[in-house]
């Protein structure tokens, strides 16, 4: 990242936390709200500027609301879905490890050696695999499953035009679409 662009990230992160500090404060919202909107726009905009450090931008932001008594560790408990949470880590630890298998490629390389390369075929394949495992499992861990198996797929996860039309569709094409990591950055 550049200086220019860092400095503008923190200058736009601060701007934001504090304006809407004051607005919240300004249309006479109690102490304890302007706090907890103030730290929930703080975690938002640098989860959406800073996005390799959304954890960390979580953690600080649940600890404010901890040190400051917004929030106390029974209703943080009660009310932050840990059973979900955890379920959540699992299912990312199981694809990871399904990732480090190459599981999705060659499920990716079957369908394909089954479905005629059309991209209507290809959606149709996918929709109807993204509908089984949200049956199987739940909707979350669906995408989790199909953002694994779209990134593992031909073309990657960047190159929807290839994917969608020349690469894809044509019989002609014998050179595969470019991977995702191998895409020249527009920099």
């Amino acid at each position: 990242m550049k200086p220019r662009e860092l400095v503008l990230k923190v200058a736009g992160f601060a701007g934001g936390v504090i304006t809407v500090a004051l607005m919240t404060w300004a249309a006479g919202w109690t102490g304890a709200q302007v706090l907890a909107t103030t730290i929930f726009l703080g975690f938002i905009l640098g989860t959406l500027l800073f996005w390799q450090f959304r954890l960390g931008f979580a953690m600080v932001g649940v600890l404010a609301l901890l040190a400051t008594g917004v929030l106390d560790v029974p209703h943080l408990i009660e009310f932050a879905s840990l059973d979900v949470i955890l379920f959540l880590i699992g299912m990312m630890i199981v694809i990871a490890f399904l990732e480090k298998r190459r599981f999705f490629e060659v499920m990716v390389e079957r369908i394909l050696r089954r479905v005629d390369r059309r991209a209507w075929h290809l959606l149709t394949a996918f929709m109807v695999m993204g509908a089984v495992s949200a049956a199987l499992v739940d909707e979350v861990t669906s995408i989790l499953f199909m953002t694994a198996v779209d990134c593992s797929s031909p073309g990657g996860s960047s190159s929807i035009r290839c994917r969608s039309s020349s690469c894809w569709s044509s019989p002609r094409t014998s050179v595969p679409a470019p991977r995702w990591w191998e895409t020249p950055s527009a920099s």
